[in-house]
């Protein structure tokens, strides 16, 4: 009979300790890539102001306004959004809605601590998707001019543009009433602004509740179809996603300083425990 006092046996499965900073050791670039060569790519979050426009004229049933604020919410959820080092969103959001004359909901800088305040500051919009007065004029040419010259300010949490592009949803039947507007040209001046500005502009088509067909989806595209989407169907989630996508490409550039500080790691500890490690070593 042999008689084990000091054996351990022990059978322990190393995973490789895999610290993913955004420092590669080769000394290549972030995010991979041949070492020593090519532009640093972004971080892979997304860096964006992002505004939010609400037709809510008469020509628009409630439930697609409510349904608008509920795109716009999976929209967000679907970008990868993140907390700057001075505690701010990386991704920035505004809402308003437009009727006769615009009207703010939130401007940019108003729900900045984290993405959940963004998301319950839209889901508290729908109250107040109505105005106090119901109206059927459509003047889509205002909330084209508000975007250029009140939303996309820095007094009103406009960022640098070079870092956070700006973006702006319309989400619309795309009929401007009176279609003045359209013919004197007034749409089509404010839109030429916001291409200069360089305001992107995607808009979203909702139902016209008189079974009209869209009027200006081509005027507020630029003819881009990339930039037009479409939930008169209820394919809502899919185009909510399609256009996260789309604003994804808007990542936010590499911080070598930053890069040093965070460090994003799986670790395991495997300890030797047997009779020949003394109590105060383990």
């Amino acid at each position: 009979m042999i008689s084990v006092c000091c054996f351990s046996l022990a059978i322990i499965f190393f995973q490789a300790v895999a610290v993913q900073s955004q420092l590669p050791p080769d000394g290549g670039p972030p995010g991979g890539g041949p070492p020593g060569g090519g532009p640093a790519p972004g971080t892979g979050n997304t860096c964006l102001d992002l505004a939010f426009m609400i037709d809510v004229s008469c020509s628009v049933d409630n439930d697609d306004m409510e349904r608008a604020v509920d795109f716009a919410k999976t929209v967000l959820k679907n970008l990868n959004s993140a907390m700057t080092e001075d505690r701010d969103t990386t991704v920035r959001v505004a809402v308003g809605i437009f009727i006769d004359r615009v009207h703010k909901i939130f401007y940019l800088n108003e729900y900045t601590e984290n993405e959940v305040a963004i998301m319950d500051a839209l889901e508290a919009a729908k109250q107040k998707l109505k105005p106090e007065i119901m109206k059927c004029k459509t003047n889509t040419h205002y909330a084209i001019n508000a975007l250029n010259s009140e939303y996309f300010q820095e007094a009103n949490g406009d960022r640098d543009n070079a870092k956070y592009p700006n973006a702006a949803v319309i989400i619309t039947d795309a009929r401007t009433m009176s279609r003045k507007a359209v013919n004197n040209g007034h749409l089509g001046r404010y839109l030429d602004d916001a291409r200069n500005l360089e305001n992107v502009l995607y808009t979203v088509l909702v139902e016209n509740n008189r079974n009209k067909p869209p009027l200006d989806d081509a005027l507020l595209t630029g003819n881009d179809t990339s930039k037009l989407f479409d939930i008169r169907t209820g394919n809502d989630n899919a185009e909510a996603v399609r256009l996260a996508n789309v604003l994804k490409v808007n990542t936010c550039p590499f911080d070598p300083e930053r890069a040093e500080k965070d460090v994003c790691a799986d670790i395991i500890f495997a300890i030797d425990v047997s009779c020949s490690i003394t109590s105060e070593d383990k």
